[in-house]
């Protein structure tokens, strides 16, 4: 690895001389290197050699991140190709600067999502900055803001960068996103409309969930894949029709946007949650 995005200044930092099967990271000391603090916003030069043994060869690279979270192997969207011949001492080309469009409103409301999009270019990477710290696993074309602050989307394609001007999304004090067992929502004229909503969105897993919605005393909460897979199902008592649950997903369920839904007798709310990992 490299203190720089410069080859020329990389040292060894861990090796790995005998056998291991796919993905065993801690049999030899070796293979971890010690703690190397990185500067965010900055790219860095990597590289893994691997030279074949016998049969049965694997190769795998991860890190550990700041908060203790393990990526292993490091994921596609933290890094980009090596392109020889390239000027280190001059930054990227930028392209037109992103325009960041906000559906929803301009501040954290428990009613409503505030959506942040750009441009969709399927060839281009995506990442969100938010307070210009990048948000993890924020690889798409939109967000959904969780959070106030200042947000901006850096956009990479053909080797170009561009970055947009911040937008500023801020908070409600009025809006209490997590204590709302004691209200209510609305119901529309036929006395059927209800609201299902999810805090926090994108999750980790780890969720609450908040239906009013009168009906039978028990209610199932389901969540499915985009191929209609269960990957969630539990049945729980309702109190004073209303639904206050913490959810907890496994984590063996791989990030992406699911389908949650809620069933209390002839009535069915659903909404997406955004899993990130």
């Amino acid at each position: 690895m490299s203190s720089t995005n410069n080859p020329n200044d990389k040292v060894k930092i861990a090796q790995q001389d005998f056998y291991t099967t796919s993905r065993q990271w801690t049999k030899y000391d070796k293979q971890q290197s010690l703690e190397i603090p990185l500067i965010a916003g900055q790219s860095y030069y990597i590289e893994a050699l691997h030279r074949e043994g016998s049969v049965s060869d694997n190769l795998a690279v991860g890190w550990k991140l700041p908060d203790g979270t393990m990526e292993r192997p490091i994921p596609g969207i933290r890094l980009s190709p090596f392109q020889t011949g390239l000027n280190l001492d001059v930054k990227l080309p930028v392209s037109a600067v992103p325009k960041i469009i906000v559906t929803g409103p301009v501040e954290i409301n428990k009613d409503e999502e505030t959506i942040l999009s750009t441009e969709l270019d399927p060839s281009a990477i995506y990442q969100w900055k938010i307070n210009n710290v990048i948000i993890p696993m924020s690889n798409k074309n939109f967000l959904i803001a969780t959070e106030p602050g200042s947000y901006r989307v850096k956009v990479i394609k053909n080797g170009t960068v561009g970055l947009s001007e911040t937008v500023d999304i801020i908070g409600n004090n009025n809006a209490d996103m997590m204590n709302l067992s004691n209200n209510k929502y609305p119901k529309d004229a036929n006395e059927t409309a209800v609201l299902l909503k999810v805090y926090p969105n994108p999750n980790t897993g780890h969720f609450m969930i908040v239906v009013c919605m009168p009906a039978s005393e028990l209610a199932k909460i389901q969540m499915m894949n985009n191929l209609g897979q269960v990957v969630y199902n539990k049945e729980i008592k309702t109190q004073n029709d209303c639904i206050n649950e913490t959810v907890e997903i496994d984590k063996s369920i791989p990030p992406g946007i699911y389908t949650l839904k809620v069933i209390s007798g002839n009535k069915v709310e659903n909404t997406n949650v955004i899993l990130l990992r």
